[in-house]
Order: C-alpha cells, then sequence, then structure tokens
C-alpha cells in the first residue's frame, strides 16, 4: 500500500520560498503530529533531505522570517499555515479545519524524499502527479487525465520551460516515464508511469504492471564526509564570540551554540558587520 501525504498548495505554490525551503517545511508539515522528534538539526535535515547544511540553514532562517516556523528554546520547532500552529492530524478529519487552513495536493510520501531528485524536480513531481492521477483509500493510483503541459505551469505559477526541464530531467533519472504527443502546439503527456523507490514495480494509469524489460535509472550516489572544523575555524569562532554583542548572546545560546563552527562563523560575521 502507497503512503501518501496531504500537503498544502499554499506552500508549493509561494514565490517567496525558495525549493529548499518549500521542502524542509513540507518535511515538518509531514511530521507534525506523528510523535517524532521535531527537534531542529540541521545535518539531520541535510541528510534526510538530500540538501546541503549551508542550504538548510538558510531555508530555516526564511522559514521563521515568514512566519512559517518559530523554534523553542528548547530548538523544537512549532509549524504554521495560513497563521494557524499545526499540533497535529486530528485537523485532517475536519472538513472546517482542512477548510480553514487551505487547499491540499495528496501524492506519495517518497516524493518528499527522493534525494536523486533536485528540491526543485520533487516539487515538479508532486505538482505532476496531483494533475494526472488521484491515489483511492487503497492506495492504488487512479488517472484523472492526459496531461497538457502548459496548463499545468499555468495553474502553479511555473514557467513551461522550466517546467518541461524539470520533468525531462526526472524522466532521465528514472523516477518517472511517459509519452509526448504534440498536436497544434499543444504538448500533452501519455501512458505516465510512476517508479516506486522501494520496488520496480510500476504503475501504469492506475494498474500494476510486471516490471521485467524496466530500467530504472540510478545516479551515482555522492556522499559528502563528515564535517570536522579546523583549530583555524574554532580559533575564528572564538575569537568571534568575545566580540560578540549582548543583545545578541541568547540567540546564539538558543539557535547556534550546537551548529557546525563554518555555520557559526557565518553568523557571527554577520552580527558583527
Amino acid at each position: 500500500m502507497t503512503k501518501y501525504e496531504y500537503l498544502p498548495k499554499e506552500i508549493i505554490k509561494s514565490t517567496e520560498l525558495t525549493p529548499a525551503a518549500k521542502l524542509i517545511y513540507l518535511h515538518l508539515f509531514h511530521i507534525t503530529g506523528w510523535g517524532e522528534d521535531k527537534t531542529i538539526n540541521i545535518t539531520h535535515l541535510s541528510e534526510k533531505l538530500g540538501i546541503s547544511r549551508m542550504t538548510v540553514h538558510t531555508a530555516i532562517s526564511l522559514l521563521q522570517e515568514l512566519g512559517y516556523i518559530s523554534i523553542n528554546e528548547d530548538r523544537t520547532v512549532i509549524v504554521y499555515l495560513n497563521g494557524i500552529e499545526i499540533k497535529d492530524r486530528l485537523f485532517y478529519k475536519s472538513k472546517q479545519a482542512m477548510n480553514m487552513l487551505g487547499d491540499f495536493i495528496k501524492v506519495p510520501t517518497q516524493f518528499l524524499y527522493d534525494t536523486n531528485l533536485t528540491p526543485a524536480e520533487r516539487l515538479t513531481e508532486m505538482v505532476l502527479f496531483d494533475y494526472y492521477f488521484d491515489i483511492d483509500k487503497s492506495g492504488n493510483f487512479k488517472n484523472n487525465r492526459n496531461v497538457v503541459l502548459k496548463t499545468v505551469a499555468i495553474a502553479w505559477g511555473i514557467k513551461e520551460s522550466n517546467f518541461k526541464k524539470h520533468i525531462q530531467s526526472i524522466k532521465a533519472k528514472g523516477a518517472i516515464d511517459y509519452t509526448v504527443h504534440t498536436s497544434q502546439c499543444k504538448s500533452s503527456i501519455y501512458g505516465f508511469k510512476f517508479f516506486k523507490q522501494e520496488t520496480i514495480n510500476v504503475y501504469l494509469n492506475g494498474k500494476k504492471q510486471k516490471s521485467e524489460n524496466i530500467v530504472v535509472e540510478t545516479n551515482e550516489q555522492v556522499i559528502e564526509p563528515e564535517y570536522i572544523p579546523t583549530q583555524e575555524e574554532i580559533e575564528e569562532r572564538d575569537r568571534l564570540l568575545v566580540n560578540l554583542r549582548p543583545l545578541f548572546k541568547q540567540e546564539y545560546e538558543i539557535r547556534y551554540i550546537d551548529q557546525p563552527v563554518d555555520l557559526q562563523i557565518i553568523w557571527l560575521k554577520k552580527r558583527q558587520s
């Protein structure tokens, strides 16, 4: 049975958030209410979502700045949607609550964590799936329609050329397959196939197909070496701390003291400029 998520369109459509920030928010939204550890950890988010630590750090700051999340003194995170704090999953059972929170798409959970795809490609995959498929209560896919690429791009406020580029890359990486038919300057996708991460079972128009003769392309995974600060970085961090103004010390102790030394240095330099 396919695991799936309801994810807010407001976030995916946002013009203020970067693709990485959207992905991080969607992950935090996903784990809210499931009893998982919601402590902000840059390294964990980087590894979980396949995003660099620097990008995660920048995205977290942007999400805080725009009021989508807040971080407590114990570094646990609070998630907001349309200004409403998301405390648990019970709102899914309340039509009134869902209406207050906005509109949602329904996509397989694996789309969030396919680190073979870039954040922008994962978001594109979600949008494409939302237009092309529905998921029934048993987790099976139901084909809704053939997709006119321009229609999808316009509906989501995505530049059509970027949208096409992303789905071509997703196909090249083996996450999807499809046939494109062009007629009267309109391109439509036919025979869309979605490849599951856990197996090589294929769903074609909502029906499970045999997996023989299906090649799923994968990119070689590059594992980033563990970061170990140099003595020079430690000394620079300590020197910057000595000169840190008192009004910033509490923020440092709450949000940055446990961060990697290189990120601490970047933050400290900004506070002394």
